[in-house]
């Protein structure tokens, strides 16, 4: 049974990626200023920005809150929704005439920016058995033990410099780390047990507060980075803040079923230059007060046409599922 808190922030996760992608990457990066003379538009788009760089990392804090489930059926499945938007979007360009990037096909197969996520989720994924198993075998004490230690060196050799090769996050190690610390707070963490959902949130607006704020001092590397110390916190806060909250609806488990084709659509190399290009258009219309207020309406309503749509893609997927050698073959568990 689908849990719509959780369902409702898989979905609030895919709009922040949104959100990522209207701001600094489609208008540019606000400079590095002094806080005293910034202009109050900069620091409403850096504080956006810093609200929304949590949305990748929320995403897999869900998947290790409740633990990776390893199988056939979900490579194949992850594997087959990049397959049906590559080709959806390949035959809209060519039906509106619209140029085809030569290799683009690397960019998917082989990703650095845009599909960069599916290549180290599958990663993360093909090595959640063995992350599994050790969750299942080590002692609280080691497994806090260990969390600290792979953060520490994360914020000293993957924020303060990239000794990793992490990229600021953009790595399966990163994954690697986030899902852990999920699955520890969901087995041992109490301290905040007492904690409401709106204290979490008040501490989730806190870290943004401040990624925003230290984003304009000049002796620290930038804090838009999913290594960030505060990105990291304020995404464990908001994850905390919906784990408290208990409702169901229908509509949001439905629509949840499809939120990842939001980044699947809008990430593909064939479209992130027209949702750029369009998102550009509206700004130089609207300027920027009246874009912060329009703009989330255009990824509401963005996100809604990608989920209709995924349930095309539901509707061709689930009955293959059921062919009898598919369905043997999908059976197969890796853990």
């Amino acid at each position: 049974m689908r849990q719509s808190n959780f369902e409702l922030l898989r979905l609030v996760s895919m709009l922040m990626i949104l959100g990522l992608h209207a701001n600094f990457f489609a208008l540019g990066k606000v400079g590095i200023s002094e806080v005293h003379s910034l202009p109050l538009q900069d620091f409403v788009r850096t504080f956006f920005e810093c609200l929304c760089i949590v949305g990748v990392n929320v995403f897999i804090l869900i998947s290790g809150w409740f633990g990776i489930k390893p199988s056939l059926k979900g490579i194949f499945s992850i594997s087959f929704q990049v397959l049906f938007y590559t080709v959806l979007l390949i035959l809209l360009s060519l039906a509106l005439g619209a140029p085809i990037p030569a290799g683009f096909h690397k960019s998917i197969l082989y990703p650095d920016r845009g599909y960069w996520f599916i290549s180290a989720y599958l990663m993360l994924y093909i090595l959640s058995p063995v992350l599994n198993r050790f969750v299942e075998n080590v002692s609280a004490h080691m497994f806090r033990r260990l969390l600290i230690c792979f953060f520490l060196a994360v914020v000293f050799w993957g924020y303060l410099s990239d000794s990793l090769r992490i990229s600021g996050g953009y790595h399966v190690v990163s994954f690697i780390g986030l899902y852990l610390l999920a699955r520890y707070l969901r087995l041992y963490y109490t301290a905040g047990s007492r904690l409401k959902s709106w204290h979490f949130l008040l501490l989730f607006f806190l870290c943004v507060g401040v990624s925003t704020l230290f984003y304009f001092v000049k002796w620290l590397p930038t804090t838009i980075l999913y290594t960030t110390p505060s990105v990291i916190l304020a995404s464990v806060f908001l994850l905390l803040a919906f784990s408290r909250m208990r409702f169901s609806s229908r509509v949001v488990n439905w629509c949840a079923s499809s939120a990842f084709s939001i980044y699947l659509v809008h990430c593909n190399v064939l479209a992130l230059g027209t949702y750029v290009s369009c998102m550009l258009a509206i700004y130089a219309r609207t300027g920027w007060l009246l874009y912060v207020v329009v703009s989330p309406l255009v990824m509401l309503l963005f996100g809604l046409c990608c989920i209709l749509v995924d349930k095309l893609r539901l509707a061709l997927w689930n009955p293959l599922c059921r062919i009898p050698f598919v369905e043997r073959l999908f059976s197969i568990r890796l853990g």
